[in-house]
């Protein structure tokens, strides 16, 4: 009659174990990519070469990392000439694997429009999804997104955890909204968003850090 009732009920679930050679390769996958992810930023032309070849080798064996990287180089022309089809083909064949890096960027690029269709309900479904697996480029949009600030915040200190620098930032502009007993707390995000060199950060730590008296100096302190 439209009311709940407990149940008891059988779930099947299919998994495969993978081999231990499988699991060893990928971890080479993973080291070979962080190594080519710091080559790339070197002032070494050539140490730049070597890490962008490592990165197109890894795509050749449909590394989802990889795949991103290399798609988000060729869709802005950051690092590689600029090709936007091959590098949507390379970022949706990411997608595809469930790379949450990936799924995020998808997703912005449906909520707006640009480079895919405009289809904001599946931009947004892609963004939490990305956001529950810990991406946190998707974790500060759903923040920007969200018109409620308690519900930004949430998302704000998602990625706040993961010391993204602009989202330690909006959520202590957050509690610097909220009674005076945030106060230490907003100032304890400034300073870890300010010790990255975030600007913004900087600036309203120099506003509000002297307002504090030395017993909120302190709980600020802890929180940090």
């Amino acid at each position: 009659d439209g009311q709940p009732v407990p149940v008891r009920a059988t779930i099947e679930v299919n998994f495969r174990l993978p081999t231990r050679a499988k699991f060893l390769r990928r971890q080479f996958d993973y080291q070979t990519y962080n190594t080519a992810l710091t080559n790339v930023v070197s002032p070494d032309p050539a140490t730049v070469r070597q890490g962008l070849e490592s990165i197109h080798a890894l795509v050749n064996v449909n590394f989802p990392p990889a795949q991103y990287s290399e798609g988000i180089w060729r869709i802005t022309g950051h690092k590689l000439p600029q090709d936007i089809p091959a590098g949507l083909k390379l970022l949706l064949a990411a997608v595809e694997q469930n790379f949450p890096a990936a799924v995020g960027q998808a997703g912005i690029y449906h909520y707006e429009g640009r480079h895919l269709p405009l289809d904001k309900e599946k931009g947004l479904r892609m963004l939490k999804s990305a956001a529950a697996q810990r991406n946190a480029l998707a974790q500060l949009y759903l923040g920007e997104l969200e018109t409620e600030p308690a519900a930004g915040a949430y998302y704000y200190r998602l990625c706040a955890l993961q010391n993204m620098a602009a989202c330690q930032s909006r959520l202590a502009e957050f509690y610097l909204k909220q009674p005076r007993e945030k106060l230490p707390e907003a100032i304890a995000w400034l300073r870890r968003a300010a010790a990255q060199n975030y600007k913004p950060a900087q600036a309203l730590l120099a506003k509000h850090e002297p307002t504090l008296t030395p017993e909120e100096l302190a709980r600020a302190a802890a929180f940090k």
